[in-house]
């Protein structure tokens, strides 16, 4: 094998190892956000928690958890401190957050947070802030 063709093969399998590595690096970071536990806010009988706010201040919330907001209009009386890392807040359906704050709707201090699937909304208020976080 001339010198020129082993420095070619030992490139390509280098590349096909870092190809490799990355993928399990990714796969292992997907695996870690979903080993939390899903927790259902909502009134109906089977829910965990009746509102958002009793969710984030119950203590009970884990890095890689999740809330999932039933399909339901919330009408949270103040703002909503997010203060748990890697936290999911999710919308199932028709679901919207109408707050009362007078300062901000939902206010994220903590890191990896995800926001999706609701709309908010409020009549004196800034929907999301974000603060503090890296």
């Amino acid at each position: 094998m001339t010198r020129e063709r082993f420095h070619a093969v030992f490139l390509a399998a280098i590349m096909l190892l870092s190809v490799v590595a990355m993928g399990a690096g990714f796969a292992g970071s997907a695996a870690a956000q979903s080993g939390g536990t899903t927790y259902e806010v909502g009134q109906g009988s089977a829910a965990d928690f009746e509102t958002i706010q009793g969710a984030l201040s119950s203590g009970s919330l884990s890095s890689g958890d999740t809330l999932e907001l039933v399909d339901e209009t919330y009408s949270p009386s103040g703002q909503l401190d997010v203060t748990t890392d890697n936290l999911s807040i999710v919308g199932v359906g028709e679901t919207t957050i109408e707050s009362e704050s007078t300062g901000y709707g939902i206010h994220v201090t903590a890191a990896d947070v995800r926001l999706a699937n609701f709309e908010i909304a409020g009549p004196d208020s800034y929907a999301i802030k974000v603060s503090g976080v890296n």
